[in-house]
């Protein structure tokens, strides 16, 4: 039983050899190219072990010995992270041997059975690079055609050797890799259902997301803009009639829609901003440095208010900076704006839970009933007038996009009168080389 466990926990790390996160699509390929040279070096040292207690051929029993050691160089360079190189080793360097024991024993070896396992491993590795394709499968061609060509019309270098065992090996190991093939091609067709199952549940979220959000914001356009439109004509009325008293009132009027209008605007861009793959750049960003710089954007709302903000030392993030500041930004700047205090208070912190990063943006302002925790992430959903607050309602509805545009999410903890804690999950991705 032991031995058993034993056996499976070795055969499992050896066939895990090379199996990586970044190389997440190249997986199971790898760990079955493992198994498949595993097997056929094990099968070459049985042949091996037999050709030199039973068969007494020097010759025979290094070729044999030689193979054992050539395939194990394929799960070794997996362990290095040699993925390619492990690739074009199958591809370009493991025939050699084919050609080489035709030209020395003959081709009594199945040596046609594992130049076609060849040629099709080549075929499928370089599907993406055509032209690399086409000379290394040339090239596998000509490494069969040339020995079998000569031996043709001269013997073997070392004379013919014809033992029925080994032919019988490299078949079962040509099945072998076969099999990887198959798993190949089965791996690929899952990978493009996922993607297309995955493609066609975005595309009819953004569907439905862009029907309500066209709606909604066909909407929230017309409600300045009437605002506008009346007061200007209530401007226009009094000018006529020369009546001034009330002109920089309604005047004030106006320019709020127009403010309003503005915001919606803006917020709108942003929003193209965060579906545009323009913006989709990806780098490690300093967190630090994006809250310095939602803090810059943000000075003169800080000053106005004599807020206070606080942040410590935070790690880098594998993101776009763009939408990571938009994000800041907007929780930034809703914590000064919905704040009655003296002093709006705001404290910026993150640590690391359980595979992901959260980072808190805590303030001591106005509260939201819990009753509402889940609506004022919705497109232009607002608690409360835009005379009092003025704003959109798509600063938080960004947000949640952009933290789900990194399968991440977020929450907030709120009591009217006790402030608001808005907590950012993230997925925690590989730190880089040089932190």
């Amino acid at each position: 039983m032991k031995f058993t466990l034993k056996s499976n926990h070795f055969w499992k790390t050896l066939s895990r050899q090379g199996v990586a996160a970044e190389f997440k699509e190249e997986n199971i390929v790898t760990s079955h190219l493992n198994q498949a040279a595993i097997l056929t070096s094990s099968t070459a040292f049985l042949v091996f072990s037999i050709a030199v207690f039973t068969l007494n051929d020097k010759y025979y029993s290094f070729i044999t010995g030689l193979l054992t050691i050539l395939y194990l160089v394929i799960p070794v360079l997996h362990h290095f992270r040699k993925i390619w190189w492990a690739r074009f080793y199958i591809a370009a360097i493991l025939p050699i041997w084919i050609s080489l024991t035709i030209l020395l024993i003959g081709g009594f070896f199945s040596q046609g059975i594992a130049i076609m396992a060849t040629i099709a491993l080549t075929f499928v590795f370089y599907e993406q690079r055509p032209k690399l394709q086409f000379w290394l499968l040339l090239y596998d061609i000509l490494l069969y055609i040339v020995p079998v060509a000569y031996i043709a019309f001269f013997p073997p270098l070392l004379g013919e050797r014809d033992y029925p065992l080994d032919e019988v090996a490299v078949f079962l190991v040509s099945i072998a890799w076969i099999s990887v093939i198959a798993s190949i091609y089965k791996n690929e067709k899952e990978n493009f259902i996922r993607d297309l199952t995955e493609n066609n549940r975005k595309l009819q979220g953004t569907t439905e997301e862009l029907e309500r959000f066209t709606y909604i914001a066909s909407h929230d356009l017309k409600s300045p803009l009437r605002t506008i439109i009346s007061f200007l004509d209530l401007i226009d009325r009094d000018l006529k009639a020369g009546k001034m008293e009330e002109v920089p009132g309604y005047l004030e009027f106006a320019k709020s829609g127009a403010h309003q209008l503005n915001f919606i605007i803006r917020d709108v861009l942003e929003i193209s901003k965060v579906n545009s793959k323009v913006y989709k750049e990806m780098a490690w960003v300093k967190l630090n440095d994006i809250v310095y710089k939602a803090i810059a954007n943000l000075r003169k709302d800080i000053l106005d208010r004599k807020a206070v903000i606080q942040y410590g030392e935070m790690p880098a993030y594998y993101g776009n900076e763009v939408e990571l500041l938009l994000l800041c930004q907007n929780l930034i700047q809703n914590a000064i704006k919905y704040n009655e205090s003296e002093t709006p208070t705001v404290k910026v912190r993150g640590q690391e839970e359980n595979g992901h990063y959260l980072l808190h943006i805590e303030d001591n302002g106005i509260g939201i009933e819990e009753e509402y925790h889940g609506l004022i992430f919705e497109h232009f959903k607002r608690l409360h007038n835009s005379q009092h607050y003025q704003g959109t309602g798509l600063g938080l509805a960004l947000c949640k996009k952009i933290a789900q545009g990194y399968n991440g999410s977020i929450l907030v903890r709120s009591e009217p009168g006790f402030g608001s804690t808005f907590t950012v999950r993230l997925p925690l991705t590989p730190h880089p080389v040089n932190g």
